[in-house]
């Protein structure tokens, strides 16, 4: 399963600390006390645009973009910025403010981790577990995978103060794993490699050969954004021949992206009673069946 948008609600944290984040990352650029009225609209423009967000640290670039707009004009337009964000103009944003994806990364972790150590309780909190993934994993037994954009110290953290067993660290695909994308992932699962398969990269995939049939695992994919399914299915047959693709209505997703879901012959679209119905089939299971997730 994916994680953000699947199991967790995030964007209540990921706003507040990409504001935090931004204004220990910028400095001068980026000065807004949090008991002020332009961190609370700031904030809420960030929550609402969290269905165009594919890595938290992309929430400090929308910050100081936004903060930048408000400053110009007095209001920030969410609306008009969720049609025409792309990764060519988060990129962009990246390059003007003199910055690159990693720095960012750890510079997000970072404030993080500053916010974890000073109050963790608080930090769980602003970390909703949605109701239907809390109902169909908090203490049960259910074997599943997790393939996040978040980095795997935070799910863990996050789970087991719900009472919800993470996966083992092999079945903990993060931001960090070895294969990179979710495809990718997907592919190295089916040739039977783990996340701590270390000394391998998502080009080495090519040259080692699936699992046999009788080995391979049938992966039930369950995701929040329709892109990531559209990009599997656009990725050969072997994803496409040995995955189902799930799309959960609860998820950081618009209407016109699961209508998209909806017209799909080989993409579900799960209401939060579905995602629970699922899952349970699965925990009463005999087989070895894998649960996966993208961000």
């Amino acid at each position: 399963m994916d994680f953000d948008g699947v199991i967790c609600a995030s964007s209540g944290e990921s706003s507040y600390t990409s504001l935090l984040a931004a204004c220990d990352f910028w400095p001068q650029q980026v000065s807004i006390p949090a008991d002020s009225s332009e961190f609370q609209i700031i904030k809420e423009g960030v929550h609402r645009l969290r269905p165009i967000v594919e890595t938290g640290y992309e929430n400090m670039l929308l910050v100081r973009y936004l903060h930048e707009e408000l400053q110009k004009t007095g209001k920030v337009d969410v609306d008009g910025l969720m049609k025409t964000w792309t990764p060519d103009l988060r990129d962009a944003l990246l390059k003007s403010y003199g910055s690159d994806k990693v720095t960012m990364i750890r510079a997000f972790g970072d404030s993080r981790d500053a916010l974890i150590a000073k109050d963790l309780a608080f930090w769980v909190d602003l970390n909703e577990i949605y109701p239907c993934a809390g109902a169909s994993l908090a203490g049960q037994h259910v074997e599943y995978t997790i393939v996040t954009t978040k980095q795997a110290r935070f799910v863990r953290a996050i789970l087991t103060r719900n009472r919800i067993t993470p996966p083992p660290d092999g079945k903990l695909f993060d931001l960090e794993n070895p294969f990179g994308p979710k495809t990718k992932v997907l592919q190295a699962m089916l040739r039977g490699l783990p996340a701590t398969s270390t000394s391998l990269s998502a080009s080495d995939l090519a040259h080692i050969p699936l699992l046999l049939p009788d080995q391979r695992p049938f992966i039930h994919f369950v995701e929040d954004r329709v892109e990531t399914l559209l990009a599997i299915l656009e990725s050969g047959a072997e994803l496409r021949d040995n995955t189902k693709l799930y799309l959960v209505e609860h998820g950081y997703n618009t209407e016109a992206q699961r209508e998209v879901a909806r017209k799909h012959k080989d993409i579900t679209l799960l209401s939060p009673a579905g995602f629970e119905e699922l899952v349970s089939s699965f925990s009463h299971s005999a087989d070895t069946i894998r649960l996966v997730e993208h961000n």
